[in-house]
């Protein structure tokens, strides 16, 4: 029987787990043996873990173990000249389904080592049902906290003193506490137009779900809408713009800096999607941002525009984060661990992942 293997992260930012010590006493239960690495800044302790069932073992020893662990993570983990051995389930974003991204330099020495040492990787990106959509995801998540975290913003350049704001609030929390800050700033200024990106995916229903709870009011763009010439004269007509689209090679451009003119309302945007190789759709934006410094301006031909572009966003919620996460993730993997046919999202995750292989 295999055993499950769950990873210390590299990011110190990253506090949240792929599976809680709950789904994996509910793991155990059924007979299976759950080893978790030390990691002091995990939002849950290792004793919570071990009074649980799991082994609590040394940082870094899932490098150790062959094909009978099936090893979780939450992000790319440090790669070494290392052969990659068993199956590993953590978001990478190192491929698509149809290249390379070579612009990245940990793509190519990620799927060598797993061409080396026999590997299976599955990628949480393409771990998708028979409709397309990610089982499991963050994106639900995601798209709320990047969403408020937009509003909080808002609050901060439109309030009383409607100055140049110096940091924003992202230090590990709970969505209650910054929907709380930001109806608190709400209450100091005007509440924004929203122009919503992608409102039909699991992150775009995030994204709405804050937007109705804080009575902000907000219209929905399509990937269609995107064709249309005019649409960076449309999406100027609002203060805040916020994407949620999957976007690929054939997503179109849009936000053109030379097309945001003096009259443009636009004053944040968060890109929730955080492109960062040739797909990225909007030209206004540049640099990702991060929890450390997670905003940044940029010059139009108008007023100055605000830009959240952090790709980890849920990191920022890790304990709702990571029980929504575990939730999904444990069902899933009674169908990797059993023996028998893999689920539709594993074997779409795995067809992918031999794609890249051979390319």
């Amino acid at each position: 029987m295999k055993t499950i293997w769950v990873r210390g992260e590299v990011n110190p930012n990253e506090r949240r787990s792929p599976l809680t010590p709950d789904d994996a006493a509910s793991l155990i239960r059924q007979g299976y043996e759950v080893h978790v690495e030390t990691a002091p800044k995990r939002v849950f302790s290792d004793s919570e873990y071990q009074q649980r069932g799991c082994i609590i073992e040394p940082r870094d020893s899932w490098r150790r173990q062959r094909d009978e662990a099936v090893t979780l993570g939450i992000k790319l983990p440090e790669l070494t000249e290392d052969p990659l051995f068993g199956e590993h389930v953590f978001y990478a974003h190192q491929y698509t389904k149809t290249r390379i991204l070579h612009e990245k330099p940990t793509a190519r020495k990620m799927l060598d080592g797993f061409s080396r040492g026999g590997g299976t990787h599955y990628d949480t990106e393409f771990l998708t049902d028979e409709t397309g959509a990610r089982v499991p995801a963050f994106s639900t998540v995601a798209g709320g906290v990047g969403t408020v975290l937009a509003i909080v913003l808002w609050s901060e350049i439109e309030g009383p003193a409607k100055t140049t704001p110096k940091r924003l609030f992202t230090a590990p929390t709970r969505m209650d506490e910054l929907k709380g800050q930001a109806r608190s700033g709400l209450g100091h200024c005007s509440r924004p137009s929203v122009a919503l990106l992608g409102a039909r995916g699991h992150c775009g229903i995030g994204a709405a779900a804050v937007l109705n709870e804080l009575e902000i009011p907000y219209a929905t763009f399509s990937r269609q809408a995107l064709l249309d010439p005019r649409i960076d004269q449309d999406l100027s007509g609002y203060d805040i713009i916020v994407n949620c689209m999957a976007v690929d090679e054939s997503t179109p451009k849009f936000l053109n800096p030379a097309n945001i003119g003096p009259d443009s309302k636009i004053r944040i945007i968060s890109d929730i999607g955080c492109e960062t190789n040739n797909n990225n759709p909007i030209l206004l934006r540049g640099r990702l941002s991060n929890i450390d410094e997670p905003f940044y301006e940029v010059s139009t031909n108008g007023r100055p525009v605000y830009v959240i572009a952090i790709d980890h966003l849920p990191a920022i919620t890790p304990l709702e984060s990571s029980q929504a996460f575990s939730a999904q993730m444990t069902p899933l993997l009674l169908s990797l661990l059993g023996g028998g046919d893999k689920s539709p999202p594993w074997v779409n995750a795995q067809s992918v992942f031999l794609r890249a292989l051979s390319l």
